[in-house]
């Protein structure tokens, strides 16, 4: 069982890393996108600006949804596998 929660952490810990890659991608993307169109100086670092906040936002809670993961996961992982089984026997 010890080995299916590490499984189930590590997975969890990859899509986060994903996510959270993704999420830097996407907001870089679009403040490139964004000083082309914006009208004047001030209107691009009011962007950059909330960008900024934005994806450090972010990324705070998901490295603290990693945190506490870490710090919970033989509760967590263990409840998941026991109403996994449950759902299993219950379906004919």
């Amino acid at each position: 069982m010890e080995e299916k929660i590490k499984k189930m952490y590590r997975g969890d810990c990859n899509l986060i890393i994903a996510f959270t890659i993704f999420l830097w991608v996407v907001l870089i993307y679009t403040m490139i996108v964004v000083s082309g169109l914006a009208p004047s100086h001030t209107v691009r670092m009011i962007a950059l600006g909330a960008a900024i906040i934005a994806g450090v936002t972010a990324t705070t809670a998901l490295l603290a949804v990693l945190g506490h993961l870490k710090k919970n996961q033989t509760q967590l992982y263990s409840e998941d596998i026991m109403c996994s089984g449950a759902m299993e026997k219950q379906q004919p």
